[in-house]
């Protein structure tokens, strides 16, 4: 074999197996992002479940207490829910093409 013949072997070896290893890991990237999709919905699943057993727990406490006091606590029920959702709408992130925007954590 001549330095021609060699040299394009081994670009051509090494051109194959950089393709490989460049396909290995966008299927990394993808699971990877596919999972973080998945955790992001179960995680506001729960938190929309739980926020739904605080309300009718809430309920269930002001139906049962004393009438003087239903109206204190009915107020204080009002301020603490708009006070809560108002600070999910802060926290949420900005979405772009489907996909929450910003850096990804980790690296």
């Amino acid at each position: 074999m001549n330095n021609f013949s060699t040299t394009k072997w081994c670009f051509d070896t090494v051109w194959a197996v950089s393709d490989r290893t460049l396909t290995g890991l966008l299927e990394i990237i993808t699971l990877a992002e596919d999972f973080q999709d998945l955790t992001g919905q179960v995680i506001k699943k729960i938190t929309d479940i739980v926020s739904s057993i605080e309300q009718q727990l809430l309920s269930v406490l002001t139906e049962n207490i004393a009438p003087e006091r239903r109206e204190q606590f009915a107020a204080q029920d009002a301020a603490l829910a708009s006070e809560s959702s108002s600070k999910l709408l802060m926290n949420q992130p900005a979405r772009q093409g489907g996909r929450v925007a910003g850096p990804v954590t980790g690296r």
